[in-house]
């Protein structure tokens, strides 16, 4: 497995700003959309599959993408959840904390990513 490079593809969900996307772009990363793929307003199963049909780790500000019953760890290309209250600037800064120092040499591919301002875990 390769660990996470600026070759990770993510699918932002539609709860989270345009401007995460915009910031994840400047940062070098390739990234889509939910709501320029056709998905706005899907169900959660819709969003997942996308994810895993582009290969691309999720990103989402949805609590339940966190179930690991309904989406079991190992078995997609990685769910990040942005637990940030706010502004879209705050959400922004603490993925790019956890993106590009935190989660730097990890691995995401199978694994349930959780962002808080102050923190970053990570669950496999």
């Amino acid at each position: 497995m390769s660990k996470f490079n600026l070759a990770t593809r993510f699918l932002v969900d539609e709860n989270l700003a345009s401007s995460v996307a915009d910031a994840l772009r400047t940062w070098g990363f390739e990234d889509f959309e939910v709501r320029k793929i056709g998905l706005r307003g899907a169900d959660d199963m819709a969003v997942f599959k996308a994810a895993q049909d582009l290969r691309a780790t999720l990103i989402t500000a949805d609590k339940g993408f966190g179930d690991i019953r309904r989406f079991a760890l190992g078995t997609h290309y990685g769910i990040v959840i942005v637990k940030v209250v706010g502004a879209s600037k705050r959400q922004i800064n603490a993925l790019k904390r956890a993106l590009l120092i935190d989660l730097k040499e990890q691995e995401l591919k199978g694994a349930l990513v959780i962002v808080t301002e102050r923190k970053t875990c990570i669950r496999r």
